[in-house]
Parts: structure tokens; sequence; C-alpha cells
């Protein structure tokens, strides 16, 4: 409440004119933190410091910056792993088996009394030992096609190539143990035969290599070898092939840097002058296709010492690959790429990633094997290789299954 004895400082001025409440806008142009006399001069405008609080406000706009940076790359992170689990559980699936494998015993087997079979052949009790067949494997058929490229150019059957080299690539998805089981070329196995039309003839006795050529030079083909390797091994499951023209070898091999071995016998470089035996030797370009492609036909024992090469070199091969797959998860894919115009194969982007991670966690050498028998001279005058059904059964059981 107002004290009625003193003015109210509030209250109406009347006595005030119409000049007195003009608003002087020139008198306050500009922020001053002083008063300016009359008819002085101007002073320079006092330029003062940024208040606190926008500092604090700009140091939060940065800070919220940064976090959306960091939130981006985790969550482009996240994806990337996501990404990867949901292409390991797929090429998971893809390459192991779907549905329960039989395998059949050979009649030498199967007849001895001390010898037990259970479970469609996946259970074997052998030389007082009990095997089972191993689940977590899945095996990948390498084929290396004798041919300028791949696929038929003349539409018949019979000239699209011939499976020159055949490794059975046998990967333990546990524990990433890693086997190669080589098929010489010559080997005698039921192939499936077709007729120009494409239709299904039969089955006949002869070399294995043929398998690829009773096709359409490529998928066909492959498929068709495939079945003729997994009825030689007894119904093994072949999960995935990989054919390539073997023209293509220089490219994977230059793609590491070389493949470094002790050479076998002397070798003729295709740039220089002949290597001696027992020599240790970079092979770069056309002398790696040489090295594991070139034999005498003149000698019955010819595709047995070049096997030995191919087991060599694709040693250490995978030795130096795998190291490089370690550094770098890429690797791999990379080299698929490389080779993709010169290759046939049904593995997929999900099968590689997964065969990787699987790979990396591998810390022991390439085990090799080859198919145990004897070469003779056919009929035809061509090698043939006659398998010893109970040394590859032994070796059917020594690789595909584990020992309890």
């Amino acid at each position: 409440m107002t004290n009625r004895h003193e003015p109210d400082p509030y209250a109406p001025n009347h006595e005030l004119t119409p000049e007195d409440l003009k608003f002087n806008a020139e008198g306050i142009r500009r922020h001053r933190d002083y008063i300016v006399p009359e008819n002085a001069a101007e002073p320079d405008l006092v330029i003062a410091p940024p208040s606190r609080r926008h500092t604090k406000k700009k140091n939060h706009t940065v800070r919220n910056v940064i976090l959306i940076i960091l939130a981006c790359l985790i969550g482009i992170i996240l994806i990337a792993v996501l990404t990867v689990v949901i292409l390991q559980h797929r090429g998971r699936q893809q390459l192991l088996p779907d549905a329960p494998v039989t395998i059949v015993v050979p009649e030498e087997i199967e007849q001895d009394t001390a010898v037990e079979i259970t479970d469609d052949g996946r259970t074997v009790r052998y030389n007082g030992e009990l095997y089972r067949f191993n689940e977590n494997r899945t095996n990948i058929l390498c084929i290396g096609v004798d041919r300028e490229s791949l696929g038929l150019e003349s539409g018949v059957v019979g000239t699209g190539g011939q499976a020159d080299t055949l490794v059975v690539l046998s990967i333990d998805t546990a524990n990433g143990d890693l086997d190669a089981l080589a098929v010489s070329r010559d080997t005698i196995a039921a192939i499936d035969l077709f007729a120009e039309d494409g239709s299904f003839v039969g089955t006949e006795n002869t070399q294995i290599c043929l398998s690829y050529a009773y096709g359409d030079g490529r998928e066909k083909s492959c498929e068709a070898t495939v079945r003729a390797v997994s009825r030689l091994l007894y119904g093994i499951p072949i999960n995935t092939y990989f054919a390539l023209d073997v023209n293509a070898i220089p490219t994977l091999n230059d793609a590491i840097g070389g493949v470094t071995v002790t050479l076998l016998s002397d070798f003729q470089s295709y740039y220089g002058p002949i290597h001696p035996q027992g020599e240790t030797f970079t092979l770069y370009g056309a002398d790696a296709l040489r090295y594991i492609r070139e034999r005498d036909t003149d000698q019955l024992t010819s595709n047995a010492d070049r096997m030995a090469r191919q087991k060599q070199y694709l040693a250490a091969y995978a030795e130096k690959a795998l190291a490089a797959a370690k550094q770098d998860l890429q690797v791999p894919l990379d080299l698929f790429e490389a080779v993709s115009d010169e290759s046939i194969t049904s593995l997929t982007p999900s099968k590689i990633t997964f065969l990787t991670t699987s790979l990396v966690r591998h810390t022991q050498p390439l085990s090799f094997w080859a198919v145990a028998g004897d070469i003779v001279k056919g009929e035809d005058g061509y090698a043939e290789f006659h398998v010893d059904e109970k040394a590859l059964y032994e070796q059917v059981l020594n690789i595909f299954y584990t020992k309890e």
C-alpha cells in the first residue's frame, strides 16, 4: 500500500508535455557500458569476451557431434559383426550335409567278422577301435580342368575338358583341421555317361577324369564329377565344388607373392635356365603352372610323379595363403574374385565367410593324403589306377571319422 503522505512514484505526471515524452533514438544507437557526455567524440567499441554460458553451449555442441560420430561408428561395427554372424550361420548350414549320410562298406571289409558296422556305416568298430562319422566335416572337391576355357563351345558332350586334377579338401568346422585327399585322374571308377542330347545313359567303370567330359563343361560336369568321387569314397558327402581352368594358376600363385618349393626334379624354368633337383626355388607366373602341370606321358607313372609335385605345391600354397588370411580375412574373397572368370563353383560368400573364420583357427599344417592303389597299363594302352579298397577305406576312417 502507498503512504498517503508521500507522493506516489507511479502516479501519472500531468505536468509533462508531449515534447518530454518523445523517444530519443539517436541517444541509444548502441549498447554502452558508460554514459556518453554531450558533444563528446564517439569512443571505439569495446568487445566484451563471450559469456561463460555461450562457451558451455559451444562445448556441448562439439561433444554432441563427437557422440553422434561414435554412435555411427559403433552402429557400422555392429552391422558388420551381425552380417558376419549371419553369413557364418548361413554358410555352415550350406556346407554341412542336410540329410542323414549312408556310408557304403567295401565287400572285403563287410565280410570281416572282426568289423562291426552300424548306423548306416556311420559307426564302425575296426581293428578294435571305434570310429564315428564326423558330422562337423565339410568337403570341397577341387577340380583342375585341362582346357583353355571352361564351358562347352561346340555343344557336344565329351568336349568339355577333363578333370586333370582332383583333390578333396576336407575341413573340420569345429576346430579348423584341414585335410586334402588327392585322387589320381587315372583312377578306375564308376562315372555317369550322357548322350549328346544330355540324357542320362548309365554308368561305366573308366578313368575318373572323364566324368567331367561327359557333361556340359560347366555345372553339370562338376556335379557329375562330384558324384563319381563321392561313390569312390563309399558315399562320403561332398558339399561343394570348385572347378578351375588350370591356366588360372599363375593368377592365384602371384596373388600371394609366389610359392617357394624344393624342386623334386630338374626343372626347366619358363623364364630362363634349368634349375637342378633339390634347389629351393620360388615359382612365379608360368613357372607355377609348368611345375604342377607338365608330365612325360610316355612314362606310365608320369601322373603319379606330377601328383607328388602338386601335393608339395598345394601344401606350400595353403600354408602361405592361410597365414595371409589370418592377417586379413578379406584375402580368401580376393583370391576367389581374382579367378571368378576362370572358375565354376558352388561356393558362395556365406560359405567363404564361414570357411575363412574356421580356417583362421587352424594351427596344424595341411595333412595331405593320396588314394592308395596300383598303376597298370590298360588294354587301350592308357594308364589305369586301381584302388586298394582296404587301404582306401582305412584312409576314409582316418580322415572323415573321429576315433573314440
